[in-house]
């Protein structure tokens, strides 16, 4: 029965991504659209494959069991599982639902549940086989990539290439974002978002893709809430930028610095106190050790200028870590290859650099620059784990690309190294 689930949805799916206008209109080649589809695939059932044979099952595992236990609600009462997927968590269970909640590890998480919900919806057709599930997470993350890789070209058509193949074959990338995890999500939302917001960019406020734009937030809200909160001001100074393009980097620079004054007034007015909340997620990764791989890193005070101060350090051991200190297996080895592959592009940027003659190409570039530099700066405060952290950085990683591979002059490197 799996491999007759995986042949059907895989064939559906596949035609989706022949015909859709949405990936048609990427102007890759079928081929290309499909072959990148079926490598998420094989990633996603890879990434299952490797995390219950080496790390017990770990949580995607875990995403399978809990989302099945809520699936199996809807043989008992329908009503049940439709509270379980689309009701509220972390509340009194109620006595009808207690002996379905008592089985689920992330009851009381709201990211752990966004999860579980899709999941559930997606065990109505797909069965209880992992893989069969990875065709439908594959496909959801391949929506958001395919999204990103739009509005990127959009406006860098002549990096088109470039970027099509570090957005779509970056190990990282790939792997991270296929199987049954939070990662993939995130992808998608983040990458509708994005897109819709270009389409507003360029064609005027419209309600279909505000209420696009609108409801992936919530979702992300849910799920990674800080994604969102990261994407906020840069979305703010990009179309302020973008309608007027004059002092670009002052204006980006006068955005984010509102913004770190209005997470001061929130914490200091009103119940949710932002930097405190950054200092607990601190503590709690330091109080669950994950073994060889944890780094040592300062715990913070819940305080602004206390994650300004830690801010080059975090930001040093997202864009440099794993270095060839930390390596002890293949798989940091790996890793570590891929941070040495981005700093010598990096490298290659400096020297042979780029120039931007429209502003709308600036706007989207220190859009992509102070997102991508931000969300390392939060991913290096908190984590202190080097596995951790190179999959949370995966989240931005698309957006560091696009800012190094623009900045890349391609014709200079032909005419220094090819004059023949």
């Amino acid at each position: 029965m799996q491999l007759f689930l995986f042949i059907i949805y895989g064939s559906l799916l596949s035609i989706i991504v022949g015909k859709l206008p949405f990936f048609k209109k990427s102007e890759l080649p079928t081929k290309v659209l499909l072959s990148v589809f079926w490598l998420k695939v094989a990633a996603g059932c890879l990434y299952g494959y490797l995390h219950l044979y080496y790390y017990n099952g770990g949580d995607t595992w875990s995403f399978l069991k809990d989302s099945h236990t809520v699936y199996e609600s809807f043989f008992d009462h329908p009503a049940y599982f439709v509270e379980l997927v689309f009701g509220g968590i972390n509340r009194p269970i109620p006595p009808y639902l207690a002996s379905y909640v008592e089985d689920i590890v992330g009851w009381t998480d709201w990211r752990y549940y966004s999860v579980l919900r899709v999941d559930a919806l997606i065990h109505l057709i797909a069965g209880n086989y992992y893989s069969v599930h990875v065709l439908f997470w594959a496909f959801l993350s391949y929506v958001g990539i395919i999204g990103l890789y739009r509005t990127f070209s959009a406006y860098f058509n002549s990096k088109s290439k470039l970027i099509a193949f570090f957005l779509f074959c970056t190990p990282s990338i790939v792997f991270w974002t296929s199987g049954i995890h939070k990662d993939g999500l995130t992808y998608f939302c983040m990458g509708l978002i994005v897109y819709h917001f270009h389409q507003i960019l360029q064609n005027g406020f419209n309600i279909k893709r505000s209420l696009i734009i609108l409801f992936n937030a919530l979702f992300l809200v849910m799920l990674r809430p800080y994604v969102i909160g990261l994407l906020i001001p840069a979305m703010i100074a990009c179309y302020w930028t973008y309608r007027q393009p004059k002092q670009i980097l002052i204006k980006y620079l006068g955005v984010y610095f509102m913004a770190l004054i209005a997470a001061q007034l929130i914490s200091l007015y009103s119940p949710f106190n932002i930097f405190a909340k950054i200092a607990d997620t601190r503590h709690y990764f330091a109080e669950h050790s994950q073994g060889d791989a944890d780094i040592d890193i300062a715990l913070l005070e819940p305080s602004a200028l206390s994650l300004l101060q830690h801010s080059p350090n975090a930001l040093y051991n997202t864009l440099f870590r794993p270095h060839l200190g930390d390596v002890n297996s293949l798989r940091r080895a790996l890793s570590m290859l891929e941070t040495w592959s981005f700093l010598a592009l990096i490298l290659i940027a400096v020297v042979f650099r780029n120039t931007f003659p429209r502003h709308e190409e600036l706007a989207i570039f220190y859009f992509a620059l102070f997102f991508s530099v931000s969300f390392y700066i939060f991913v290096g405060l908190i984590v202190d784990n080097l596995g951790a952290i190179v999959r949370y950085r995966t989240n931005a990683l698309p957006f560091l690309l696009l800012t190094i591979l623009v900045l890349i002059d391609v014709k200079a490197i032909k005419k220094r190294f090819f004059k023949f």
